[in-house]
């Protein structure tokens, strides 16, 4: 059961700040947060700041505006609410908790009032094709007992969802769910894999076949001269 949020600096950190810079660094998954990017261009990251706030991060690359991407963490039998990023009809995204009950209702009943008590440090962007959202989020569901709490000796598996938003409804596009996992990334940070580039790859091949034309220059010639004076 997990995930909300609130904390602040300002009161002005409760509403959504476009923020042209904000945008999902992939470089810090497994150092500075933990991450799960089930495809490119589709990442989530989590980062446990205390047993009440959680960091998050959503990154989808979209086609148009009119598109959401949601995170649902899910622990046993319980299944909670979900946190959406979406920008709708050309707007600045919103991060926020969907109204998944009525489906004619993209929003739940006196949303802002609700993301003040579990949305805090917002940043959100859509530029490049790029829909980001970035929070702090509450996590120990004082605010509502029904919603999500987090449990730091819990595993959790971790559920995104993206696609479009038509006729004032979302319509699950693709869906990706991770193993269980903890979300306090207090676990050993994985050894990198290096992989070579294609370039590097070819130069590589190259040399080995010089390297083999030049062993036959010196080894066949050694060879006839090793015949003729030990016949």
């Amino acid at each position: 059961m997990l995930v909300h949020l609130a904390v602040g600096l300002t009161v002005l950190l409760y509403s959504e700040t476009p923020f042209a810079l904000a945008e999902f660094d992939a470089s810090t998954c497994g150092h500075t947060k933990g991450c799960y990017i089930p495809k490119p261009g589709l990442g989530f990251s989590y980062r446990v700041v205390s047993d009440s706030y959680i960091d998050i991060e959503l990154s989808a690359e979209v086609d148009s505006s009119n598109r959401f991407i949601a995170v649902t963490f899910g622990s046993g039998t319980v299944s909670p609410p979900s946190v959406e990023c979406s920008t709708v009809d050309g707007k600045a995204p919103t991060i926020h908790i969907p109204n998944n009950v009525e489906t004619g209702h993209l929003r739940i009943p006196n949303e802002s009032t609700f993301r003040q008590q579990y949305f805090s440090n917002v940043s959100t962007s859509f530029s490049n094709g790029t829909l980001y959202c970035r929070a702090r989020l509450l996590v120990k569901g004082q605010n509502d007992p029904n919603f999500l709490t987090y449990d730091p000796s819990a595993e959790y598996t971790v559920k995104i969802t993206e696609g479009p938003i038509q006729g004032g409804e979302r319509v699950a596009e693709q869906s990706f769910t991770s193993s269980p996992l903890a979300l306090d990334a207090s676990t050993p940070k994985p050894k990198p894999k290096y992989k070579l580039d294609v370039v590097t790859r070819r130069k590589l091949i190259k040399a080995h076949a010089i390297l083999q034309v030049l062993a036959w220059f010196f080894f066949v010639p050694t060879a006839f001269v090793f015949a003729r004076f030990l016949k």
